[in-house]
């Protein structure tokens, strides 16, 4: 059988064909997720709406117009905190810095900054706030309290392991301690 070679025009479209039906695929798997999603939903609509004719059939479900429920920036309410924890106890013992678990994070949410300005703005606002809040927890210990960072200095940070007393360890053991 002879070979043939295929002209790269031909070639190009071919490949641009088979990604676009790549896609296409892609896109009837996410309908056909979507749609399972919306019936799920309206069933649990439904059952709320039964819910409230029982309580009251007075109201109306439909008084209140629709609002957006909360999808933040990082997916359900509480995930970037989650993911912290998650980057900090990883490292433990060891500390992390601020750019590191910048970067971490970056990666895992699908972060992107159009401007350095834009990054450095997310450092402060949503990730060194959301440190401060783990540190008030008492889940996070900051390593560099006290100290004056420079401009181009990286905090450093370490989850808070409990370390247990002497006298729980004492007790654990069931040995009595003697008062000194």
């Amino acid at each position: 059988m002879p070979r043939t070679n295929t002209p790269p025009h031909i070639k190009w479209l071919l490949n641009e064909r088979a990604a676009l039906v790549g896609k296409a695929l892609q896109l009837e798997r996410q309908f056909a997720e979507l749609a399972t999603k919306r019936d799920k939903t309206s069933a649990r609509i439904s059952a709320l709406d039964r819910a409230i004719a029982l309580f009251d059939s007075s109201v109306s479900p439909t008084a209140v117009k629709p609002v957006n429920a909360w999808k933040g920036r990082y997916g359900a309410r509480g995930e970037l905190m989650a993911a912290l924890r998650e980057c900090l106890m990883a490292a433990a013992p060891s500390a992390v810095t601020t750019l590191e678990l910048a970067v971490m994070l970056q990666t895992r949410f699908g972060l992107e900054f159009s401007h350095p300005a834009e990054q450095q703005r997310w450092r402060k606002n949503s990730l060194l706030r959301a440190l401060k809040r783990l540190v008030a927890l008492g889940e996070v210990q900051r390593l560099h309290e006290g100290e004056r960072l420079g401009a181009h200095t990286s905090g450093r940070w370490r989850y808070r392991e409990e370390r247990p007393t002497l006298e729980a360890l004492a007790a654990a053991a069931g040995v009595k301690r003697e008062a000194s």
